[in-house]
This record gives C-alpha cells, structure tokens and sequence, in this order.
C-alpha cells in the first residue's frame, strides 16, 4: 500500500520536468581571428635592396619570400630571396626588363614565379612577362603575341586545376584567361566585351574573380606613374562590382560606389574591403558582400587614422585585417588588427619602423613588410616582420 503513494510522486515529476522548458545549448564561442599579442622583428640586408616603391614581395611555396624590383636602370640593386627561417638574403642577377613601376609577382603551383612589368598603356601591345626560377635564381623571358598586354594582374587555380589569369588589357576590356605556364600563353578570353568594358581585377580566388568598375586600376589612385596615361574616367562611373564565376562565368553585380577606396580582399571570394582615401567622403572602411549585393560601413579604430597606402594593410592567414601605421614619418607608429567575425579593432605592439613599401603574408600568420630604416632614403635595406 506504501508503494502507491511513491509512484504517484514520480510519475507527477516526471510530467513537470516533461513541461518544464528545456535550456538552450551552451553557445560555443569562434575562435577571435586577431592575435592577442605578437612581436616584430627585423632583419637587415647587407647590400641595398631594390628602391622601396618599385618593389614588390611574394611568398614562395617553401616559406622563402622573393623580392623583386622594377629593374630600373637607375636602380643599382640586386633581387633577393629571404629566408625567414635564417634571416638571409640571397641576391641575384636583376630581370632584364625595366619599368618604373613595381611588378607583379603571381607565384605558380611548381615554385616559380610569374613576373608582369605592369607596362599600363605605355607598353606592348601583347602580353610580354618573365618567369623567375627560386631554386637556380634565373629569369626566363615569354611574349605571348596571341594575347593583349595590360596591367593589374591576379592568378588563381580553378577547381578543375586550370590556371586562370586576370587583368585588365591595353584593348580596354578585362581579361580572364587560362594560361599555360608550360608553353608560356594564355587561351581566349572567356569574358564576354559587353558589360566589362574598362574593368579591372581586385582579387582572385578558385571560388571567383572582383571586378571593379570604371576607369583606373587601384594602384593609379595611390599615384601609380601611368596614372596620367589612362584614360580619363568620365562616362565610366566606379558604381559597381562584378563576380565572376570561374566555373560557370556566372556574373553577379554588386552596386558600390568604389571611387576614392583602397581595396582589400575579404574572407572568401565574394567579400571586400575598402579603405577610405584620406580627404575623401568614402568611409574609413567599408565591407562589401559582390554576392549578396549588401555593403555596410564598418567602425574605425579610435585615436588612429586609417592609413591610405594598401602596402601598409594586410590579410593575415588567420582572416584578420592587420593595418599598420602609414608613411608618415611624423606620426607615431601603431598597429591594430580587425577581426571581420567580431567587427572590433584590437591594439597590437607598435612596429619598430615605418613600412614604406609593399608586404606579404606568410601561410604560417606571419607578415612581412620592406623597411627603409632610413627615413630620407627610398633604398630599402630590409625588412620588418609580425609574428601573431
């Protein structure tokens, strides 16, 4: 008889704990993307490296970084590769080509690296490039006459293995072609003319291509020295971003306003991020979804002003946006990061020297900036280096 008493009590517990509302999960909290500290190092070249803005850096498939200059005969410096394992420079013979502008380095999948001499519209009329060999430090020269020469090139790997490069050509139309690195040629322009008059390339990925709208390529608005050889942008509006599918060449437009804006790639290939040009009513820096058509502004670090040369900011391989202070020598040196998940800025240790020049980033969460030590010199002589 006692034992009816008890299982009435169990079974009017188990109905309340039957009603009663279940807690939601515990949330699991991402990882941040920015580092919660870091340290820079330097490390000096014996001999000067190439002039500072004509320069340019890419990290090689085995951690090395090349560093490569225009080649101008003005210029009496040698190339190098920097070990950042050791802290050496190993120098070698200058590419045979010469421009005053910085070139592009596209690394392919083998170790070698693809060098354009970005000529703009002052050069020729096919495209005209050299391969550079880390392992035996030689340059090889290709022209490609079956193919418009141009400026702004980007390289990707397809889905499908097929390498893809993007630029904008001397005929006015941008370009998406597949290259061949084994007979040194590109196939036919897979983008229709219409609708990508006077576009150029911002970022490249196996996931999609960002087209920018209007006239100049980004490095004319930070006073690239064929700026004043393009044509003028009137009639040609920077209203818009495209997204091309390398899969499908499906386009998707975004409309942005990206005049007076510095770019830099997102976290996927449908992201961007534009800085503000210093005296410009663009905002600081604003996040933009090609995909998804949406664009909003984001908030600016306080106490610091955001720096108007892309060199100085730089995508680390964890996602977060490292930014640096510019090339001002009389402002006081700083270093934030901004985690695109979190959209807040977080204070890192201030460099040791200025970046006065282009910069690189490591697979590893590395970055690494060219320094001039020298502030009244453009010679670089080495360069800067975060660790997260």
């Amino acid at each position: 008889m006692a034992l009816r008493p008890l299982l009435l009590a169990a079974s009017a517990l188990l109905a309340a704990c039957r009603a009663a509302p279940s807690s939601p999960p515990a949330a699991t909290a991402s990882a941040p993307l920015c580092p919660t500290g870091g340290s820079w190092s330097v490390s000096l070249a014996q001999e000067l490296l190439p002039e500072e803005w004509n320069t340019s850096l890419a990290a090689l498939p085995d951690g090395r970084v090349a560093i490569v200059g225009s080649g101008g005969a003005s210029i009496q410096a040698d190339d190098a590769i920097w070990d950042p394992a050791t802290g050496v420079f190993t120098r070698f013979a200058r590419n045979e080509f010469w421009q005053d502008a910085a070139p592009t380095l596209l690394p392919l999948p083998d170790g070698r690296v693809l060098v354009f001499n970005d000529p703009g519209y002052a050069g020729t009329a096919f495209l005209s490039y050299e391969i550079l060999d880390p392992t035996t430090r030689r340059w090889s020269r290709h022209d490609d006459t079956s193919s418009p020469g141009g400026m702004g090139f980007h390289l990707t790997t397809a889905h499908d293995g097929r390498l893809l490069l993007a630029y904008r050509g001397v005929d006015e139309l941008a370009q998406l072609r597949v290259f061949d690195p084994a007979t040194g040629t590109a196939g036919p322009n897979l983008l229709p003319a219409r609708g990508f008059e006077r576009r150029f390339p911002i970022s490249a990925s196996p996931d999609g291509v960002i087209f920018g709208g209007g006239g100049k390529p980004d490095e004319a608005r930070l006073g690239h020295p064929f700026e004043n050889l393009l044509p003028p942008k009137r009639g040609f509006p920077d209203k818009d971003l495209l997204l091309v599918d390398p899969s499908t060449l499906r386009v998707r437009v975004a409309a942005v306003d990206t005049s007076s804006t510095v770019p830099v790639p997102g976290l996927t290939a449908a992201e961007i991020f534009l800085f503000g040009a210093k005296g410009t009513p663009a905002p600081p820096l604003r996040h933009v979804d090609v995909r998804a058509g949406r664009t909003r502004d984001l908030p600016a670090p306080t106490g610091v002003e955001l720096p108007a040369n892309r060199g100085a900011s730089k995508r680390l391989a964890s996602g977060a946006l490292l930014v640096v202070s510019g090339i001002d020598s009389h402002q006081p040196r700083w270093a934030r990061c901004f985690d695109p998940a979190t959209e807040r800025w977080s204070v890192l240790p201030s460099p040791p020297h200025m970046p006065r020049g282009p910069s690189v980033a490591l697979p590893d969460g590395r970055a690494v900036f060219l320094i001039a030590p020298d502030e009244r010199s453009e010679q670089a002589t080495g360069v800067m280096v975060f660790t997260p």
